[in-house]
């Protein structure tokens, strides 16, 4: 009989080391999907941009655009989520000119046009450089600067939020860590034991004093409400939630006006 069990019990074992080890060696692959080639550009919507080539605090060259609104009463630094590259935010751009602001968006490195291999500590440097550029080369405020983060872009956003004075601190469709996210992902693997990542925004959301909105969908289908529920939950006051419809990528297209005017309350109540 014990035989018996370890004949039947052996190779499934075998294939879940198996399947653990190539979450352990892949597990970048599955938290960073970038892509190279920028495909799309803001002069498709008629817009004028600066094409700009930014240097991290490690020397790596990193590929962003300025995008200048007229009449604008803000700046947002704009940190995309996890696949692609900056010529995948059309949408975005369209967004902040409508709302009435100047925004920068950059490419992590690794991404489009930026140099060097995406990695946790890179993707803070990288939206650290860009808030240097625009407070220290563009001159902005850092009293009229926002931060956008969406999906992992929230969380590299909520970081940096929580080192350098802005606005405020804008987080759509995100997690509360990396190593959480992928416990929903893969429940039958110890992720918690065996990540590299850490992206811990339930942590250092506690240490941002701006304000603070959460943006999220219920029906998101690769990172739960709850998660959005536990950061606002965590933030410190003045803190928002605005309800999202549709999934993870199209959701901010899909919620429309509604979360045009949420966003366009939030910063204004930011700004004072």
């Amino acid at each position: 009989m014990e035989t018996t069990w370890i004949h039947i019990l052996g190779p499934a074992v075998a294939v879940y080391l198996v399947v653990m080890a190539a979450f352990v060696i892949f597990q970048k692959r599955f938290l960073y999907r970038p892509s190279r080639r920028v495909r799309h550009t803001p002069a498709e919507l008629g817009l004028e941009y600066d094409n700009l080539h930014l240097t991290a605090a490690d020397r790596i060259r990193l590929h962003a655009w300025y995008l200048p609104c007229r009449e604008a009463r803000a700046t947002v630094l704009f940190c995309h989520g996890n696949k692609g590259n900056i010529g995948d935010r059309l949408e975005s751009v369209k967004l902040f000119q409508k709302l009435g602001l100047n925004a920068l968006l950059f490419d992590y490195r690794g991404y489009g046009e930026s140099e060097g291999i995406p990695g946790e500590q890179g993707t803070y440097r990288d939206a650290e450089a860009c808030w240097k550029y625009l407070t220290e080369e563009r001159g902005v405020p850092a009293e009229s600067l926002f931060l956008f983060g969406r999906s992992l872009g929230a969380a590299v956003a909520i970081h940096l939020a929580a080192r350098k004075p802005c606005a405020g601190l804008i987080a759509e469709s995100t997690f509360t860590s990396f190593p959480e996210i992928g416990a929903v992902r893969f429940p039958w693997l110890p992720v918690k034991l065996f990540s590299r990542y850490r992206y811990d925004s339930l942590r250092e959301i506690r240490n941002v004093r701006v304000p603070v909105l959460i943006a999220h969908s219920p029906d998101d289908e690769l990172i739960p409400f709850t998660h959005a529920e536990r950061l606002h939950e965590a933030a410190n006051e003045p803190k928002f939630f605005t309800r999202l419809t549709g999934g993870h990528a199209k959701g901010f297209v899909l919620s429309g006006q509604s979360y045009e005017k949420a966003l366009g309350a939030f910063i204004a109540k930011a700004l004072g």
